[in-house]
């Protein structure tokens, strides 16, 4: 059984407990019910937004990190990723889980990768995340355009990115 933690704007924290596909629809019925409140007032909320928002992309952030959650190998991501010290490894997850649950294409910025880690409680800042995909994680990652600052770079794992973190998880890395 999936699980998934959804925080509302006033800060409350409901857990959903339930299959992969219930919890999308549910997720997707919230989003839903919050896009009508908005166009119904008529005017922005001066309320903060939340760490759910999506990127400039259009990803949603939290969806990503429902998806990470509810997997099938997240405890094997947790042991072998998250509760270990290495950045690349740690740095190649959202991308990853972008590319197996979302699509191969799917490109991830320096802070949706930030964010991402953040919720799943690894503080890495972004010039870090930055510094490491331009340097360390080059051979696994693949860049939309040359990286220039102020400029963001949308990243998406390679094929042999995609190997080695999978070989990561399951825990049969020799790198």
């Amino acid at each position: 059984m999936a699980k998934a933690t959804l925080t509302l704007p006033d800060g409350t924290t409901v857990t959903i407990d339930g299959s992969p596909d219930e919890i999308k629809r549910i997720l997707t019925l919230h989003k839903n019910q919050q896009t009508e409140v908005k166009k119904s007032r008529g005017h922005k909320s001066k309320a903060k937004p939340t760490t759910q928002a999506t990127s400039d992309k259009g990803i949603d952030l939290q969806e990503l990190i429902n998806l990470a959650k509810s997997s099938d190998d997240f405890e094997l991501i947790e042991k072998n990723v998250l509760d270990r010290t290495s950045l690349v490894d740690r740095i190649l997850l959202p991308l990853y889980v972008a590319a197996e649950h979302i699509s191969e294409q799917q490109k991830l910025t320096t802070g949706d990768i930030s964010k991402f880690l953040s919720q799943l409680g690894v503080n890495i800042a972004q010039p870090n995340v930055a510094k490491t995909l331009s340097s360390t994680a080059l051979r696994y990652v693949i860049g939309d355009k040359i990286r220039k600052k102020g400029q963001a770079v949308g990243y998406r794992l390679s094929r042999k990115g995609t190997q080695y973190l999978t070989a990561v998880i399951k825990g049969t890395s020799n790198d």
